[in-house]
């Protein structure tokens, strides 16, 4: 499999919370709280936090700065919660379902994989260098957790390595994966570093803040290394913790590690290392397989396309609801969870999209009060 392993096309785990728990504050007190997200709601937010020990400055005399709470929302916009919108937290159905099934822990597992599986990059909410990915990204994990030949697992340095650069994905591209996987296992711990390491894989700006002459090899194995720390970190401190939490993936008690890396020249130094493996909760093994045949991971993400809002397009993304999920949970069908679902059956996306673009046009032209009605 062709990947293109640079800075530009690495993919990007959202960073802030790692807890699921945490999570679920933040929304709920959001979903209570109808206040606009200004610069001071978002104040009042830490402040309430802050005083009832839920957020915990790293330092105790750290002024509280409005980012600080955004960037807890923004976690929540990543992991598909929902988006902002004019200053508000709208709630996809996925969001909502989990809010109400919280303290379901069996229910727990599969709506939020449902949540994984609805994530694609390019992401609506994140504008970095993922608009250079086309893919589903934890569809393709997901799938490969289900994979025979892989042992149902896959071991973090080969997620960093290999799926952290899959930008798209077809089916002979995905059993070349495969086998390199596979090749990749045979290699010594060492001789893996080495491979990852050889990669031209830095931030400029770390490099030239440590270099002391161009081509200073201290500094750049110092960079090198400091970027898969880098990624490292948003993988095992980041996702699993939250894979774990919600019962995707088995809690893996093995802290053996296989490969370290260093980050920063700080001293001490911070180490990130690499340890465990990821496998897949049995009891989701079906429900994926059963994902994918209805919502393939070869599917192509859902395009900006020209004259579609972006408001439209962040509903479209974030209003992913497959009956296969209410079913799965036994939702009745005279529910109104399961009738919102079955509406993007009855109406299909691109009419939606339509439907959506005509009433939009409707609302700011004056003539067509009525079409609008």
């Amino acid at each position: 499999m062709k990947l293109d392993r640079s800075v530009e096309n690495a993919w990007v785990i959202a960073k802030h919370i790692n807890n699921v728990d945490l999570m679920y504050k933040y929304a709920k007190f959001i979903k209570n709280n109808s206040s606009p997200l200004t610069t001071e709601s978002l104040s009042e937010i830490g402040e309430i936090f802050k005083s009832r020990g839920i957020y915990k400055p790293r330092w105790i005399n750290r002024e509280l700065n409005t980012s600080t709470v955004g960037n807890k929302i923004a976690t929540l916009n990543y992991w598909m919660f929902g988006y902002n919108h004019d200053e508000k937290f709208l709630f996809s159905p996925l969001g909502n379902l989990f809010l109400k099934h919280y303290k379901n822990l069996d229910s727990q597992k599969y709506i939020f994989t449902t949540m994984l599986w609805s994530l694609q990059f390019p992401h609506p909410h994140q504008k970095s260098n993922q608009n250079n990915i086309n893919i589903y990204p934890f569809r393709l994990m997901l799938m490969l957790l289900t994979e025979d030949r892989l042992n149902k697992k896959l071991y973090p340095e080969e997620i960093l390595y290999f799926l952290f650069f899959v930008s798209e994905v077809n089916e002979n591209s995905y059993q070349s994966l495969i086998e390199e996987i596979l090749n990749f296992r045979k290699l010594s711990n060492s001789d893996k570093k080495q491979k990852m390491l050889n990669e031209e894989l830095y931030r400029q700006a770390n490099f030239e803040n440590w270099s002391k002459f161009p081509g200073d090899s201290v500094a750049l194995a110092l960079a090198k290394t400091t970027w898969w720390a880098n990624k490292t970190h948003e993988l095992n401190y980041y996702a699993k913790p939250v894979f774990e939490r919600t019962g995707i993936i088995l809690s893996d008690n093995d802290d053996s590690s296989r490969i370290i890396f260093r980050q920063g020249k700080s001293e001490p130094p911070t180490l990130r290392k690499i340890q465990g493996c990821f496998k897949l909760n049995e009891n989701l093994i079906g429900f994926v397989k059963e994902l994918n045949d209805s919502y393939s991971y070869l599917e192509n993400p859902i395009k900006k396309t020209e004259g579609l809002l972006d408001s439209e397009f962040k509903s479209t993304v974030y209003g992913f609801y497959p009956k296969i999920l209410l079913d799965k949970l036994n939702i009745k069908k005279d529910n109104v969870e399961y009738r919102i679902a079955r509406i993007k059956e009855i109406i299909p996306l691109q009419n939606i999209e339509e439907i959506s673009l005509a009433m939009t046009d409707a609302s700011i032209d004056g003539t067509k009060h009525k079409e609008f009605e």
